[in-house]
């Protein structure tokens, strides 16, 4: 058992000061188990739809029920030691009035798709806050509960690997970076978007020399919220990137309902999801099951000192470490990390390639054997990306789209 601390819960009520792994995991699939066995066996990543957080019986029950009868999948989860896994991992979340509190109170950050469920309205609508949660009144909505379980079950195409790219400072060549992720992943046949949310950011399109290409920007965009289909074909495209890209002149920022929206759909019809992030302002996607933060940091003390700032004033958590070495930037990967207590992901070198391809409109690191593309390449090993396709050799990539004179 994992102790926490005690929250105060509604109505004054207290919660304890942890979970009972009397039971271990339960796994209900019309399938495969998904993980998390009764013998304690670590839970699974691949394939992971719903999750139930619950010690009382009754309710864990009503959930198996709604699931069996729509044909979904569940796992159900008593275990405290185990619920920051599954709060990652699973698409949809349901969290038990009995644990209610205890889930608050370890302090998981905030995601979309959790849903409070069991059999008092007052106790699920006073965490409903807190937890940034709908209700879910059982048995009363069981059929309710039964379509977002078979709707989950039904979704084959799997969720997206998100990589938010944050710098710690200006100047450090993010949005070049987010290109270089995006296009070593096209030459490994995923399929893969790029996100740009930086303030002011210019236009990502600039970047891969596809400011002239047609298809939907953030500003035919702005308008989306809820379920948005699949947006393939309706975006700009460069070397097997698709680009949600700013728009030009005064646009500043995409509206945060269509960003969940946008992101929504191209987690759900992609491989990897690059984000733009900028210096962190906008913490989009960071709700998102499988979304890890990456914080870029040139490697002089100017730089990290920045970072450190940066680190508390975004409330970034846990970022990885990737850093940014070149001319004037000569401090060890290994006193960086340590410096900001940080793990690092990889480096990132100086490419002389880079303003050339820029001048020319292409994307950076478009090469496999450019220093860009080799860096960048190291980069994605870091990263737990379930392609639908299997991965190939980087050489046989398909090349840039070339813009006419």
């Amino acid at each position: 058992m994992v102790g926490i601390a005690t929250a105060t819960g509604p109505a004054g009520t207290r919660t304890t000061d942890g979970w009972r792994a009397t039971c271990g995991q339960r796994a209900l699939s019309t399938g495969q188990k998904l993980g998390g066995a009764r013998d304690g066996g670590a839970a699974q990543s691949v394939g992971v739809r719903a999750a139930c957080l619950t010690r009382e019986p009754s309710t864990a029950e009503q959930v198996e029920a709604c699931a069996a009868a729509a044909g979904g999948e569940v796992t159900v989860v008593d275990d405290l030691a185990d619920a920051a896994r599954w709060w990652r991992q699973a698409d949809l979340l349901l969290v038990g009035a009995d644990v209610a509190g205890d889930v608050a109170a370890a302090g998981l950050p905030q995601r979309a798709d959790v849903h409070l469920v069991g059999p008092e309205p007052a106790t699920l609508v006073g965490w409903s806050a807190p937890l940034h949660a709908s209700v879910l009144v059982l048995p009363d909505q069981s059929a309710l509960l039964s379509a977002l379980l078979s709707s989950t079950g039904r979704d084959s195409g799997g969720r997206a690997q998100v990589l938010r790219l944050v710098g710690g400072s200006g100047g450090l060549g993010v949005s070049t970076v987010c290109a270089g992720l995006a296009l070593a992943a096209a030459r490994r046949r995923w399929k893969v978007a790029v996100v740009e949310l930086a303030t002011c950011g210019g236009g990502l399109d600039l970047v891969f020399g596809a400011e002239q290409s047609a298809g939907w920007r953030w500003p035919e965009l702005a308008a989306a919220s809820g379920h948005v289909g699949d947006l393939g074909g309706r975006l700009p495209t460069s070397a097997g990137v698709d680009l949600v890209s700013a728009g030009r002149g005064d646009w500043q920022r995409a509206p945060a309902p269509a960003v969940r929206a946008v992101l929504g759909s191209l987690v759900r019809t992609h491989d990897l999801v690059v984000v733009d992030a900028g210096r962190g302002e906008d913490p989009a996607g960071t709700e998102l099951a499988r979304c890890q933060t990456w914080l870029m940091v040139g490697a002089d003390v100017r730089s990290v000192v920045a970072a450190q700032g940066l680190v508390a004033l975004a409330g970034l958590q846990e970022p990885g470490l990737v850093v940014r070495q070149g001319r004037g930037r000569g401090l060890p990967a290994g006193e960086v990390s340590r410096a900001l207590e940080l793990p690092a992901r990889g480096r990132v070198r100086d490419d002389r390639t880079v303003p050339l391809a820029a001048e020319a409109g292409d994307p950076p690191g478009r090469s496999a054997r450019s220093v860009l593309g080799r860096d960048c390449a190291a980069l994605l090993d870091n990263l737990d990306v379930r392609p639908v396709t299997p991965a190939v050799d980087e050489s046989a990539a398909p090349g840039p789209r070339r813009l006419a004179s």
